[in-house]
């Protein structure tokens, strides 16, 4: 990664979190050589207001002016905003679907918002429940598991295992038989898809067989030149979560313990 990048991705050290698609797309459009990490603490965080006006990470910092210059400095807070504007900064490359095609766009808005309602989840799973036996049975039981894709929308008496929206059936269902999300090359939405996919199989390792063509969509993404040198080069983090949870045969203990 270039140290003298006109892009920063400024993120916690040592783990992918909500950072990990932002950091796939700018692999995918500017390369290793086109942006650099900066990590950040909370603490530093919660003291810029200024520079993290949520107190949260992660944040993009653009000096390039958006893509093709003049257009001034792009420093934006919050994974949707900057996993838009990246996939935008170029339309040519088409990241946010066909040059011009509002309908295109719009879809992949709404896989967007259907991949972080799982991710909603799972952020939930991980860090308020720890991934307690009973925690994760009622998630793997709403989210992953085919019986609850599928409910009296009438009535809607599903009590606790309704999924609300988030349920990988539904995203299964949406790409049915398509090589990818929307039209016919990959788009942010299909980077999404992958990582979403990757951070519940750490701790549900039934998710490939349940839905096997959302994981041969993994495989296709994966195989993508940026992405498989990406994975390949070691500038991936190898931990998923910050407190290394959800991502062994027990998910409730830390990673390597």
């Amino acid at each position: 990664m270039a140290t003298d990048a006109k892009i920063e991705l400024h993120y916690f050290a040592g783990f992918r979190g909500r950072a990990e698609v932002p950091r796939m797309l700018l692999e995918a459009t500017v390369g290793p050589d086109g942006y650099r990490d900066v990590h950040v603490s909370i603490k530093d965080a919660k003291a810029d207001r200024a520079g993290y006006p949520f107190a949260q990470l992660p944040r993009l910092v653009d000096r390039a002016g958006g893509g093709g210059g003049g257009g001034g400095v792009v420093d934006v807070c919050q994974t949707g905003a900057i996993v838009r504007h990246l996939a935008r900064r170029d339309p040519a490359l088409g990241w946010y679907g066909r040059p011009g095609s509002l309908a295109e766009a719009a879809r992949v808005d709404a896989w967007l918002e259907g991949c972080e309602a799982l991710r909603i989840a799972h952020f939930a799973l991980n860090y308020t429940d720890r991934w307690s036996d009973a925690a994760t049975e009622a998630a793997l039981t709403r989210h992953v598991r085919p019986a609850t894709a599928v409910g009296d929308l009438e009535t809607e008496q599903m009590g606790p295992s309704k999924p609300r929206g988030a349920h990988f059936g539904y995203l299964d269902a949406l790409l049915g038989d398509a090589t990818w999300c929307v039209g016919g090359s990959p788009t942010v939405a299909d980077l999404a898809l992958m990582e979403l996919f990757e951070v519940w199989s750490g701790a549900a390792p039934e998710l490939a067989a349940t839905w096997p063509r959302l994981a041969a969509h993994r495989d296709r993404v994966a195989a993508l030149p940026a992405m498989s040198a990406y994975l390949a080069s070691g500038r991936r983090p190898a931990r998923i979560n910050g407190n290394g949870l959800g991502e062994g045969p027990d998910p409730s203990q830390k990673a390597g313990d």
